[in-house]
């Protein structure tokens, strides 16, 4: 059997070049064939694997990528493309959403708390108060209750931003006193 009559058997695509008795793949440098009298072999390039350097192993087989990410296969690598929440070669890391683009909390009045990957919660300093969920927190109106008795005004505590004074106060009209003008003075 002559030696180029094999040159079907291995992996298509080459340039074959034959030198003595070693028959070398040059194109992509995926395999060399050699001649072993009436029989050859392919030294396959990573990446590369069976008799004939025909199969390209799955890198994803071993599911190498974390956190319910992509593994897309190349050869002799792989890719992971990471969920929301997670980065990393891998995919093993948790992103902190508090310290990206996606802390979306008031910012003078709010601290943003990381409660999972890529996930957080806005809570108002005290004495602010929200409707959605701390994205803005405005002043809480303590007097909306109206706490004061007999006509008396009601101020609510002061604030900054970083808390407000649950303490207000009332003013009473002529004729009362009392923490919520509940005496009467007359």
């Amino acid at each position: 059997m002559h030696l180029c009559s094999w040159l079907h058997l291995c992996a298509s695509r080459y340039v074959h070049v034959l030198i003595g008795r070693v028959l070398l793949i040059s194109v992509l440098e995926r395999r060399h064939i050699f001649d072993h009298t009436f029989a050859y072999s392919c030294m396959c390039a990573d990446g590369y694997a069976g008799y004939n350097c025909e199969v390209n192993p799955d890198e994803c087989g071993s599911s190498p990528c974390m956190n319910g990410s992509t593994c897309t296969d190349m050869i002799d690598a792989y890719e992971c493309t990471c969920g929301s929440g997670w980065s990393g070669g891998f995919c093993e890391l948790e992103v902190d959403a508090c310290t990206t683009q996606e802390n979306d909390c008031d910012v003078l009045r709010a601290e943003c708390i990381h409660v999972g990957a890529g996930k957080h919660e806005c809570v108002c300093h005290p004495g602010y108060e929200t409707t959605d969920g701390a994205k803005n927190c405005r002043t809480s109106q303590e007097c909306s209750s109206s706490p004061c008795m007999n006509g008396a005004t009601c101020i609510d505590g002061p604030c900054t931003y970083a808390a407000c004074v649950f303490q207000w106060s009332c003013v009473c009209t002529n004729g009362w006193a009392g923490s919520i003008c509940e005496i009467n003075l007359d």
